[in-house]
C-alpha cells in the first residue's frame, strides 16, 4: 500500500492548497481513482435531474410513474447490494469499476437514441433507471473498496475528504448544469453528457494500478447459493463485529432514516408553511450545497484539531441543530429567511464532517478480503433506511403536519448523536493503526 503521513494542525496552517498538492502527488494511484469518482459524481448529479425531466417532458409521466422511477433507481441497493459485495470480494475491483462505467455509458446513450427515434416509452425508461442503479452500485462499492488499498492510516481522512468534496461540489452545481442542458438540447440528450463522463471515469479507472490481493481459497469454490449466503452473512457480521464500526452503522442508519424523513418535505415546508418565494427556496438549497463543499474542505483540519470521533459527533450535532432551527421558524419574514439560511448552513457543514469520518474509520477497520461485502452491507442498511424514511416522511407530514414532521426528524437525529456519545466513537482520536490490516 502507499505510505501516508498524518495530517496535523501545523500542516493545515502551512497552506491548504500546498497540503492537498503534496497529498495528491504522494498518492498518484488515488488521484486517478479520485478522478474517476469525480467524473461519476458530476455525471450522476446531471442524471438526477435529466432522467426525471425526460419522464416529465417527453413521456408525460404520471405521479405514480415518477415515484416508481425514483424507487427503481434505489432498489438495486436493497435487492442486489449484499450480493454485489460478495462478487467484488472475488474479482478485480478495478475491472468491475471499468465495466460498470462502460455499461452505464451504453445505457445513457441508448435513452436519447430511443428518444430521437421516437421509440422511448415509460417501460424502457424505468428499466434504464433500474439498470443504471445496478451499475452505480457496482461502481460505488468498487470505488470505496479500492480506496484503502491505495491510501492508508491518517491519509484515509484526507482521501475521503477529497471524495466527499467531489460529491458535494457535484450536487451543488450539477443540477443547474443539467437544467441548462435540458433547456438547450432537451432532457434526454442531456444524459449523453453523463454517458461521456462515465467513459471518462472508465478511462481513469483503467489507469489505476490495483495492488494484488492474496488469492482466497473460497474465491472459486463457493459458487452455490449456500456459499454465497454464507459470504453475505460474513460481511454483515464483520460490519457489526467491533464496537466502533457497530456504533458507526447504528448511528448512521438512524441518521439516514431521520434525514430521509425530512428531505422530501423541506421544499413543501419552505413554500407552504414559510411562504418563501421560489427564488428564496433556491437560495436555501444553494446555501446547503455551498456549505457542504466548505465542510468537505474543512474536514481534515477539523479532524486534526478534534480527532475522528469528536468530529463525527460534531457533524451529526450540526445537522441536528440545523433541523431543529428550521422546525422552530415561526412564520414568513426576514427573520424566517435568516433562520432558514442558518439551518441549511448547519446541515450543509455537518453532513460532510460526519461522512468523511465514517468512511475513513470503516475502511481502516475492515479487512481487505471483506471490504466489498462490508461496504455493500453498509449501503444495504443505510440506503434501506433512506428508502423507508422517504416513504414514511410523507405519511408522517400528512398525519401531524410539516413542521412537526421536521421536528421529529431532528429528534431522531438527536437520538443518533446520543447513540454515538454512548459508544467508543466519542473517544476515538486517530485511525487505530494496529487494526489497519487489510488482508
Amino acid at each position: 500500500m502507499a505510505p501516508s503521513e498524518p495530517v496535523s494542525p501545523t500542516d493545515e496552517g502551512s497552506g491548504a492548497s500546498a497540503v492537498w498538492l503534496h497529498f495528491f502527488c504522494g498518492h498518484p494511484q488515488f488521484l486517478r481513482l479520485w478522478s474517476a469518482h469525480t467524473a461519476t459524481a458530476f455525471g450522476q448529479a446531471i442524471t438526477t435531474v435529466a432522467l426525471p425531466l425526460t419522464a416529465i417532458t417527453v413521456l408525460h409521466a404520471s405521479p405514480f410513474e415518477m415515484g416508481l422511477l425514483s424507487t427503481l433507481t434505489l432498489l438495486p441497493q436493497l435487492l442486489l447490494g449484499l450480493f454485489v459485495g460478495v462478487w467484488l470480494d472475488r474479482v478485480s475491483r478495478r475491472r468491475a469499476l471499468i465495466a460498470a462505467n462502460v455499461l452505464r455509458a451504453a445505457v445513457l446513450v441508448a435513452i436519447p437514441t430511443l428518444a430521437a427515434l421516437h421509440l422511448l416509452y415509460i417501460g424502457p425508461l424505468l428499466a434504464a433507471a433500474f439498470t443504471l442503479g445496478v451499475f452505480i452500485l457496482v461502481a460505488d462499492v468498487a470505488d470505496l473498496s479500492m480506496l484503502p488499498d491505495l491510501v492508508e492510516g491518517e491519509g484515509l481522512v484526507r482521501a475521503n475528504s477529497a471524495t466527499v468534496f467531489s460529491m458535494s461540489l457535484a450536487n451543488s452545481t450539477g443540477p443547474s448544469v443539467a437544467g441548462a442542458l435540458a433547456q438547450g438540447i432537451g432532457a434526454p440528450f442531456a444524459l449523453t453528457v453523463n454517458g461521456f463522463l462515465a467513459l471518462v471515469a472508465a478511462a481513469f479507472g483503467w489507469s489505476v494500478q490495483e495492488p494484488p490481493r492474496p488469492a482466497r481459497p473460497d474465491a472459486t469454490a463457493g459458487t452455490s447459493l449456500r456459499a454465497v449466503r454464507a459470504e453475505v452473512a460474513e460481511g454483515v457480521r464483520e460490519l457489526f463485529r467491533t464496537r466502533t464500526v457497530r456504533a458507526l452503522a447504528g448511528s448512521a442508519t438512524i441518521g439516514a432514516f431521520a434525514g430521509s424523513l425530512q428531505a422530501p418535505l423541506l421544499v413543501l415546508y419552505f413554500v407552504r408553511s414559510l411562504h418563501l418565494s421560489s427564488l428564496l427556496v433556491g437560495v436555501a438549497i444553494t446555501t446547503s450545497g455551498a456549505a457542504s463543499v466548505l465542510g468537505a474542505l474543512l474536514g481534515p483540519r477539523v479532524t486534526a484539531r478534534l480527532g475522528l470521533g469528536p468530529t463525527y459527533v460534531l457533524g451529526q450535532a450540526a445537522v441536528c441543530v440545523g433541523g431543529f432551527t428550521i422546525a422552530a421558524i415561526g412564520g414568513p419574514g426576514l427573520t424566517a429567511v435568516l433562520l432558514v439560511a442558518l439551518g441549511q448552513l448547519m446541515v450543509g457543514l455537518g453532513t460532510p464532517l460526519y461522512a468523511i469520518q465514517q468512511r475513513a474509520i470503516r475502511q481502516a477497520l475492515t479487512p481487505g478480503a471483506l471490504m466489498g461485502r462490508v461496504q455493500a452491507s453498509w449501503r444495504f442498511f443505510v440506503y434501506g433506511a433512506q428508502a423507508i424514511g422517504a416513504i414514511l416522511g410523507g405519511a408522517l407530514a400528512t398525519a401531524v403536519g410539516l413542521r412537526t414532521a421536521i421536528a421529529v426528524s431532528a429528534s431522531l437525529m438527536l437520538t443518533a448523536v446520543c447513540y454515538t456519545l454512548a459508544s467508543p466513537l466519542r473517544r476515538l482520536a486517530t485511525i487505530p493503526y494496529p487494526a489497519v490490516q487489510h488482508e
